[in-house]
């Protein structure tokens, strides 16, 4: 098993998640602004709807209400990640939820599923 650190996030997770921090931090400012914290989401693979510029966008305002709650325009390296871990934290159940469901479907109970398993 993946040995996960007292955030209860595995170290891998950590070094994806500030990969691709840095990746979004095109001025290397050390902060993200909204539009880059988003597409930085979306490459997590966080489904997020496109919207216009301007239209309301429930979904990550509910985000940013955790991350930059006072509006500043920013996410800071340090905000981004507490969001991440907690959000990995709050999925920990799940995970291993999914883990077993792929047990289920692997031809050796592996916790993953090779393509040709899947395309079966």
């Amino acid at each position: 098993l993946p040995s996960r650190n007292t955030t209860g996030v595995t170290e891998e997770a950590l070094k994806e998640f500030s990969m691709m921090f840095k990746h979004f931090d095109k001025d290397k400012s050390g902060r993200l602004n909204h539009q880059e914290f988003k597409s930085c989401l979306r490459s997590l693979g966080y489904d997020l709807p496109m919207v216009e510029e301007g239209e309301p966008d429930p979904e990550f305002e509910s985000i940013l209400d955790t991350v930059d709650p006072n509006r500043d325009g920013h996410v800071s390296l340090q905000e981004y990640m507490a969001f991440m871990i907690s959000r990995e934290t709050e999925n920990v159940k799940s995970s291993e939820e999914i883990e077993s469901a792929f047990r289920a479907l692997s031809s050796e109970g592996k916790p993953y599923v090779t393509k040709e398993e899947l395309y079966q």
